[in-house]
Formats: C-alpha cells, structure tokens, sequence
C-alpha cells in the first residue's frame, strides 16, 4: 500500500505548533458519537486507549509548500493503494495543490465533580471536566496554552439535561477583564451577560481555558504593550509572530454528550465560532447575538 505523507511547514510562533504532518487528511460532517469509519489505517494500526479514532476536520488554506518535501514510501501490507484512497476520499495527495490546515478535533473529557456555585448573579451549579490524558497532547497541538480543564454553570432550576435546542454560551477566558476588570477587553461584560441569561432563562455555559484566544496570558499582555505604543489591534498577534485565533472547541462534543444535550442554540457573535463547533458534530438549531 503506498501512502502519501505531507509535511506543511509554518512559521514558528510563540508556543503554537509549527509543523504538521499529515498521513491521513480526513474532512468528517459526523456527530461526535458516530465511530469515525471513514479512516483509513495502517493494516497493524490500534485505536488509542478508549476506543477512539484520531478526527481531523480541515479546511483549505493558501501555505506555502517545498516541492522536495514531498516523498512516497511503501509499506507492506494489505489494504487499498494510494490511488484508491484517494478516489475514495475525493482528495488530492500531492503537494502542488492548496495546502490543509488542521483547525480542530474531538477531545473525550471525563466529568471530575460538581458543586453550587452562588453569585450576585444568581445561583448555579458548577460542574467540571478534564480532557483525557491521552488525548491532551494532541488538544495543544496549536497552542500550549490552552488548557486541559473545563467548567460547565448552569440554573439547577431550570437544568439543561437531557434536552434539545438548549441555549449555550461557550466562553474563552479573560483575565484581564474578568479578574482585572480592564476595559481594553470585553469578555468580561458578555460573561456577565451570559450568567443573567442562564439564571432568568436556562441554558448553560461552557468555560473554556484558552486566555486571548489560546496565545495565553503572557502574550496577550505583549500584544497590550503594542497597542500602547499605538500599533493597531489587528496587526499586533501578527507583528509578535502569533496566530490570530487558535482556540480549540474539541472538548464541547464530549461536554455536551455527557449532559444529553441533542441540539443547541449558540450565544455568540462570532461566525468562525459557530463553523468550528458545527464542524465537530454539534448540532447547531440557531444563534443568539451577545448584546
């Protein structure tokens, strides 16, 4: 069987990945619970501890690519030639075309424990989860900053288990503004926002550690001291030679199987958001704009 292995090479940034080998590049629409039978493995290839498969979702994105680095090698075995792989995943293999970027992936998360959680804003329950550490590895293959803990709040009163169309506030830490209160940031407010809703309305909230936008605290603060010289917010992550965004949502699925949640309603402005968590198999029924 011949397989076609790609190395797509990157600028390194502070902490996030900067290269990529690919053997299988798969694009699965799936659910989260659905066993991944589109990958094709090596013939003597295992499942990791757990039973799960290694889920890819790409999307295609201009990289720059050395030609030389493109290289076949047999492997014994059985199985289906590259040429049938190919056809079979509508995929061309050679390096000459558009190059995949890696965006995100599953990641199984274990329930840890639960407790109340009373606030001015009302009162909640608090309930955490850890990534499987198997799989933590590949959860900070972007970013190792981002981290393996997260927090489910929610109204006990008006709990969200076991239902469909549930409204969902997935929420990325802020330091700055959550701790500090700085006003250069605006997470704060829409987690306050997000509470009031869950406590007057239901739904729940899904606390994510992946401080400005999965570079990390350290760095978000760099990022602040270029903006203080004047440069321009949109230029600083790419003047400091980090990503704009590399937050990762693999947990959410798991989180949200683990609650019996079928379907939800996402609280968000962000588009890119609503595309990577539809893209790891949650049903999205609508979006709610944070006002």
């Amino acid at each position: 069987m011949n397989i076609s292995r790609r190395k797509i090479s990157r600028k390194k940034s502070y902490g996030c990945s900067s290269l990529l080998t690919v053997t299988h590049l798969l694009i699965l629409t799936m659910g989260f619970s659905t066993p991944f039978r589109t990958v094709r493995a090596l013939p003597h290839s295992r499942t990791p501890s757990g039973g799960y498969e290694y889920m890819l979702n790409a999307v295609e994105k201009d990289v720059v690519v050395d030609e030389e680095q493109e290289q076949t090698t047999k492997v014994e075995g059985t199985g289906p030639t590259a040429d049938e792989t190919r056809n079979e995943m509508e995929l061309e293999t050679k390096m000459k075309v558009k190059g995949m970027e890696v965006l995100d992936m599953p990641m199984p998360t274990s329930y840890v424990a639960e407790t109340n959680l009373p606030t001015d804003a009302g009162h909640f329950r608090m309930r955490a989860y850890r990534i499987d550490e198997e799989f933590r590895d590949l959860h900070t293959q972007r970013s190792e900053h981002i981290g393996f803990e997260q927090v489910v709040l929610y109204n006990p009163k008006k709990s969200p288990f076991g239902k469909s169309g549930v409204t969902l506030r997935i929420h990325d830490q802020c330091i700055t503004s959550e701790i500090f209160f700085s006003n250069r940031r605006d997470g704060g407010d829409k987690f306050k926002k997000a509470l009031q809703y869950v406590d007057e309305h239901g739904g729940l909230i899904i606390y994510l550690q992946q401080e400005g936008r999965g570079v990390g605290f350290a760095n978000n603060m760099a990022t602040h001291a270029l903006q203080d010289e004047g440069m321009d917010i949109g230029d600083t992550n790419a003047h400091l030679g980090l990503p704009d965004d590399c937050r990762q949502y693999g947990p959410v699925p798991s989180i949200l199987k683990d609650l019996g949640i079928d379907s939800v309603k996402l609280m968000t402005n962000n588009p890119l958001k609503i595309q990577k968590v539809t893209a790891l198999g949650v049903q999205v029924d609508g979006t709610m704009p944070m006002i």
